[in-house]
């Protein structure tokens, strides 16, 4: 006697949450790669004159065609809290390609710690749009860190994609 077992998640597919240290990331622009410390798993700019753009790879994995991210999450420190105009500021886009073109879609998410992060904050960014953008290739986070002020960094420690 055979007997089949079928459990079932809503919508036919389950949460994939994946967490990623900030020191995957890398410089945005390579004149800035010299800025930038890799310690304990984040990403932190030693500049201390200029805000450094980082860009990190989000991990689509999910090959069925509902497939999307439906929220990110950054979680970071702001080396200057209390200076609104040096807020470290995080983007989540959706992006595809054909052939050897690369599109960015007008969707994208943003945040930024408003001044008032000097212990771990975090950013939050959501896409749960019923499934309307699955069929885009890759998403990605940028995050632009201000300069070192009083020695203090501004550091993405990880962040956080859950995949519908």
């Amino acid at each position: 006697m055979l007997i089949v077992l079928a459990v079932a998640a809503p919508n036919g597919f389950s949460a994939d949450t994946k967490t990623f240290p900030g020191a995957g990331c890398h410089a945005a622009y390579a004149s800035d790669a010299a800025s930038l410390y890799r310690g304990g798993g984040t990403i932190a700019n030693m500049s201390t004159s200029k805000n450094v753009w980082i860009e990190c790879p989000i991990v689509k994995d999910a090959d069925h065609m509902l497939g999307a991210v439906a929220t990110a999450s950054a979680w970071v420190v702001d080396g200057d809290p209390g200076t609104l105009s040096k807020d470290v500021q995080c983007f989540v886009s959706i992006h595809f390609a054909n052939n050897a073109n690369v599109w960015t879609d007008s969707i994208s998410r943003s945040a930024s710690t408003g001044g008032l992060a000097s212990q771990p904050k975090q950013l939050d960014f959501n896409f749960n749009m019923g499934g309307l953008y699955p069929m885009r290739h890759y998403y990605l986070l940028r995050c632009s860190l201000p300069p070192l002020y009083n020695g203090n960094r501004s550091t993405l420690i990880m962040y956080r994609v859950t995949e519908k």
